[in-house]
């Protein structure tokens, strides 16, 4: 993976990060804080290269997660 990939995930990263602290004062915000920490995790494990059976199956159950949520 070249560094200006590295970049990009990087700053989704920090994105979803800040779009999760954002939620704090939401109404409901266990299910938004989960919402955009999960892909903030998934997209830091791949940076970092870790790959296991639990990332694999967890991308999945959180497409289930958000299409349920829109």
């Amino acid at each position: 993976m070249h560094n200006f990939q590295k970049l990009i995930i990087f700053v989704v990263i920090l994105l979803f990060i800040v779009f999760a602290s954002l939620q704090i004062n939401d109404p409901d915000p266990l299910i938004w804080i989960t919402a955009y920490a999960i892909p903030a995790l998934m997209s830091l494990v791949f940076i970092f290269g870790y790959n296991s059976r639990y990332i694999q199956l967890m991308s999945p159950v959180y497409l289930f997660f958000a299409f349920y949520l829109f």
